[in-house]
């Protein structure tokens, strides 16, 4: 019996360390993945707006780092810098990303920021920031990233930019490199001619509304 009993003992030790072994291999790579592993880039939120106590502000859009939309999801942003809050994530490169930003209230309610789906496009290796401003209406002045209504097209030589938002926008183009045109006054229904990406590739990731 007491040699039965020790065989089981030494040979029981073993097959437990394999099994805890194996949880924590299979447990890395999902935390990893959690923590936000496996590349985009680099991208910078930050949004000007003045708050009451207790409330946050937040960003989200179609980019699962934001959240795809769900407020719950969403990527809070710190008021370090107040009025100016920021964040930072990763997006997928060479994606247009739509996204928004809204203020979560002590009760959990939500105030959303007026206006269409803003719209930019983060390219590889071109760490991207937005400036923005949180529009309480939808024509708020300086703004940040235009909306969805504006939108763009870009060639080696021109990068064309049409305003379909039916309001006038002073309008202008956000590269890679981070260097941007000057701006430009687009009536609603027309479009404006801005320098293309170049032969150094230098895309555009943003139309900023000045």
């Amino acid at each position: 019996m007491r040699s039965s009993s020790r065989k089981r003992h030494v040979f029981g030790r073993p097959a437990l360390l394999s099994v805890l072994l194996a949880a924590v291999v299979q447990t890395g790579p999902a935390h990893a993945s959690a923590a936000g592993g496996g590349g985009g880039v680099p991208s910078t939120f930050r949004a000007a707006t003045a708050t009451n106590w207790g409330q946050q502000v937040f960003v989200t859009g179609d980019a699962e780092s934001l959240g795809a939309w769900d407020p719950a999801l969403a990527l809070p942003l710190d008021a370090a810098a107040y009025p100016t809050w920021s964040g930072e994530t990763a997006l997928p490169a060479g994606t247009a990303v739509q996204y928004k930003y809204f203020i979560r209230n002590p009760d959990g309610s939500v105030i959303w920021e007026e206006g269409l789906n803003r719209t930019l496009t983060a390219w590889a290796d071109s760490p991207v920031t937005t400036t923005d401003r949180f529009r309480f209406s939808s024509d708020t002045p300086a703004s940040g990233t235009a909306p969805t209504c504006v939108t763009s097209s870009s060639g080696w030589r021109y990068t064309f930019v049409r305003n379909d938002c039916g309001t006038p926008y002073e309008l202008q183009v956000i590269y890679r490199d981070g260097s941007e045109s000057g701006c430009r006054h687009v009536p609603p229904g027309s479009e404006a001619t801005f320098p293309g990406y170049g032969t150094r590739a230098n895309h555009p990731v943003a139309i900023r509304h000045c």
